[in-house]
């Protein structure tokens, strides 16, 4: 809920359309013949709900309760520089209340200077449950400024902000930025070697030995998949033809692990420990990616 891209001037119109926009890279993407396995898991059109966001499941939520004050609210809610704050039922119950807000405080207190935290509390705010869609929510994200999450008990699970659908674009947007570099650079590469000739099509259905229907009919690269990318210019014969910059084992392995990650991302898959080492390294890979391109292409 730290102010992020949310809260930096994009008005709630840009948000969600960049958002949506993001989210329509799923079945629109260069060479979007994803890898079957990953499709198995999670097939395009797959509907995308709120328990892909982090936000939505924070263990526990920050929140008070029915009945205490309203200084313990404001407190909370300045240390933790939230905007919002949801308010549960008495008790030992895990079902919201309602939300109290720097708006509705303000409100409140302009009409009652001795308002308490009942009287702040907006009793029927926005609530999305875990399995909701979330494209369809994000309008009243972004008009609202939050929605409570709660579960099949509706129980509070966590609460979405307009800041963190934007760390979350952000979170998406960068990785898709570098997998377009890589996958430019090996077109990049398998063109330059089509061109001149070096690229023969018996080369290249031996490097595309194995994937399933790939036979060599295509002369640019813009014609074929990121795995068959990958195949094709880490294939022994085909890296040959380059210029030895760099080992050919360990760019197989970071090839593969990218095309594995943006299978994931695409997909919007729980990334395990190794996705996130790749993640950190997709800068580097685009960056070697760009010195072999180059050096073809000089």
């Amino acid at each position: 809920m730290a102010a992020t891209i949310g809260s930096i001037g994009l008005s709630p119109v840009v948000r969600q359309r960049l958002f949506s926009a993001t989210v329509d890279l799923v079945g629109d993407s260069t060479g979007a013949q994803y890898d079957e396995r990953m499709n198995a898991l999670r097939p395009i059109g797959e509907v995308l709900t709120f328990e892909y966001l982090e936000a939505s499941k924070r263990e526990p939520v920050e929140s008070v309760r029915q009945g205490d004050s309203l200084s313990l609210a404001t407190t909370k809610m300045r240390i933790n520089n939230f905007s919002q704050l949801p308010v549960l039922c008495s008790g030992k119950s895990k079902r919201p209340f309602g939300v109290v807000s720097w708006e509705s405080i303000g409100e409140q207190l302009s009409l009652n200077p001795n308002a308490d935290l009942e009287a702040c509390t907006v009793k029927d705010p926005p609530k999305q449950k875990l399995s909701d869609e979330l494209l369809p929510a994000i309008s009243i994200i972004n008009a609202r400024g939050y929605v409570l999450v709660v579960n099949d008990q509706d129980h509070i699970s966590g609460i979405v902000t307009t800041a963190d659908l934007g760390e979350e674009l952000a979170n998406i947007a960068r990785p898709l930025m570098l997998f377009n570099k890589i996958e430019t650079d090996l077109r990049r590469i398998f063109n330059s070697l089509r061109a001149s000739g070096k690229l023969t099509d018996e080369t290249l259905n031996k490097a595309l030995a194995g994937s399933a229907g790939r036979v060599a009919i295509g002369s640019r690269g813009e014609e074929y998949t990121l795995g068959d990318l990958v195949k094709v210019v880490t294939y022994g014969d085909v890296w040959d033809l380059i210029p030895q910059l760099y080992d050919r084992g360990e760019m197989t392995r970071q090839l593969n692990a990218t095309s594995e990650l943006r299978n994931k991302v695409m997909h919007f898959r729980a990334l395990k420990d190794e996705h996130h080492l790749t993640l950190s390294r997709l800068e580097g890979i685009a960056v070697v990616m760009n010195d072999i391109a180059n050096k073809l292409t000089d």
